[in-house]
């Protein structure tokens, strides 16, 4: 995943749900190595590891599970993480937060994720 692999992608214009099962799985990817790069506690690190996993394998509707409020009651999905997956397939705006992440994170740094043996660890390192 390098170069403009890193994006947010936009929102569809029909309504909700505005953003699919497997786009949702990839943005979480994708925070998870940019909290990584910039040196996140672990712990924040692996629940979005871990909810990216999660949402990728789902079975179920994502939009459902969303409305019905049953992905509060997912193992590993928390009331933050929650929120901000509502938030994205409800309304189509993904959390503040991720995007300042997205903006934040030097390009070099998402370039450097392309070669092959070096992770986001070495990575932040290199940079600092």
């Amino acid at each position: 995943m390098a170069g403009n692999t890193f994006n947010l992608p936009k929102a569809r214009p029909s309504g909700a749900p505005y953003f699919s099962r497997n786009q949702v799985a990839a943005v979480l990817h994708q925070v998870a190595v940019l909290l990584e790069l910039q040196g996140a506690n672990v712990f924040r690190v692996r629940s979005y590891q871990n909810g990216s996993r999660l949402i990728g394998t789902l079975t179920e509707d994502l939009h459902e599970l969303v409305v019905t409020g049953r992905l509060f009651e997912m193992k590993g999905i928390g009331k933050g993480l929650g929120s901000a997956l509502s938030q994205a397939v409800l309304e189509g705006r993904w959390p503040d937060d991720w995007i300042r992440l997205h903006e934040d994170t030097p390009q070099g740094m998402i370039e450097m994720l392309g070669i092959p043996g070096l992770g986001p660890k070495r990575i932040k390192l290199m940079h600092e």
